[in-house]
């Protein structure tokens, strides 16, 4: 479509110029003058039509470029943007945390540190390399918050592997269930790129959130 009107354009250019230049070099009588000013007036208006259907069809293009972007973490858009939209250039969703978000994790948690037991607080779904990493990452950083969790590794959740596989999760009691710090967590981890998916869970206990960690998914 995009090359038709292109060529579309092209041709009405040319076939403009054609008759300019014909005019120029033969003077028409009074009839013949008439029909010229049609035939210039029909193509004038086929020539805007063909602007219009291309700035709508390029307005609609860029909506669902935005559409798109912001479907996706916020820093990975970013990227997408600064690179003029070439996908080849945009790295691969984060799955790790940075020091700058284990810090601002530690540092936002800290209030919410109440002394009790959270040896349930991360959770993993499969042992690979990348998950491995993040759930360790993510339980050192509520360590250093004050939060009490065991050192002895991650425990592994068995869950429904077609609601719990790619992503990150925080799980909830229940829909009204808004457990401390669980917001801030997530606004951190989105902010950092890694956008959590809140599930409702009725086996985690109320007032408490858990983390669980599934595979990269990309």
């Amino acid at each position: 479509m995009v090359i038709f009107l292109a060529l579309a354009t092209g041709v009405i250019q040319f076939v403009l110029a054609v008759f300019g230049a014909y005019m120029s070099l033969r003077r028409p009588q009074a009839t013949p003058h008439v029909g010229w000013f049609v035939t210039f007036l029909v193509l004038g208006l086929f020539g805007i039509g063909i602007t219009v259907a291309q700035a709508i069809r390029a307005t609609n293009t860029q909506n669902e470029l935005q559409a798109t972007i912001e479907k996706v973490p916020r820093t990975i858009a970013k990227e997408f943007l600064n690179s003029g939209g070439n996908v080849a250039t945009v790295k691969r969703k984060p799955w790790s945390l940075t020091a700058e978000t284990t810090s601002i994790i530690t540092t936002r948690m800290a209030p919410f540190a109440d002394g009790t037991d959270r040896e349930d607080l991360v959770g993993i779904l499969y042992f690979d390399q990348d998950s491995v990493r993040l759930a360790s990452e993510v339980q050192t950083a509520f360590r250093a918050a004050g939060w009490k969790i065991p050192v002895k590794g991650i425990g592994w959740v068995g869950k429904d592997p077609t609601v719990y596989r790619a992503g990150l999760f925080l799980l909830r009691h229940s829909a009204g269930d808004e457990p401390r710090g669980m917001r801030q967590l997530a606004g951190i981890l989105d902010e950092a790129g890694i956008s959590p998916t809140i599930v409702i869970d009725e086996d985690v206990p109320s007032d408490r959130f858990r983390i669980l960690v599934g595979g990269r998914g990309d």
